[in-house]
């Protein structure tokens, strides 16, 4: 959708971003016409002019995707739903990779989140600038002055948001898009992206 026309969108799907899109809040002015009958009943038209401000945030979506366990039991042809994630995760996810003990990766373009095996969100790593764009609400830090991400990159709240390259390591500017990733100890991975060039993940 055209983020310049009613307040729209941008689906950036499974493709990386060259250029970071601003979503900013806006308002719009409408104008309709209404044919009324005066007093000599001849038609005439009266203008209304409507202002409708749109519901936007400065980036991110309001539609993320949505994880789910199921339990299968193929003797008895029977599956049991254990935990949903609903609207939950960045839309540019596009796979999945265990965890060698406990959960699961959810692997995105520009995000890597770690969701555990009790569908609770362990943490979430930007792995670029647009990190924010593809992320729902729930994964945005809040504004500094509600108690968001200081400096350091630290969360003040409980809640998991997403988080830069923790300190003193240098931020990121990895594209995730054609990667691939291995467990080699339950707590380190090494990701190979698409250009050939090797990362170490760690888990702590």
């Amino acid at each position: 959708t055209n983020p310049r026309r009613g307040g729209g969108r941008v689906w950036p799907g499974r493709l990386g971003r060259t250029a970071e899109v601003p979503l900013n809040p806006a308002t719009i002015e409408t104008t309709t016409k209404t044919a009324v009958k005066d007093d000599y009943g001849e038609e005439m038209e009266i203008e209304e002019e409507e202002t409708k401000q749109i519901e936007t945030s400065s980036t991110g979506t309001k539609h993320g995707l949505t994880l789910t366990s199921i339990s299968l039991s193929v003797s008895q042809r029977r599956s049991v739903v254990l935990w949903s994630l609903g609207d939950a995760l960045p839309i540019d996810s596009w796979k999945l990779v265990p965890h060698p003990t406990d959960g699961v990766l959810v692997w995105g373009v520009n995000v890597v989140v770690y969701v555990s095996m009790g569908g609770k969100v362990r943490c979430a790593l930007a792995t670029n600038g647009f990190a924010k764009i593809g992320c729902p609400s729930g994964l945005i830090p809040p504004p500094l002055s509600q108690g968001g991400t200081n400096g350091g990159g630290a969360v003040a709240s409980s809640a998991v948001h997403l988080e830069p390259n923790p300190s003193p390591l240098p931020p990121l500017a990895l594209q995730l898009d054609g990667s691939r990733v291995a467990f080699v100890t339950k707590d380190v991975a090494l990701v190979c992206l698409g250009n050939g060039s090797l990362h170490s993940l760690e888990m702590h």
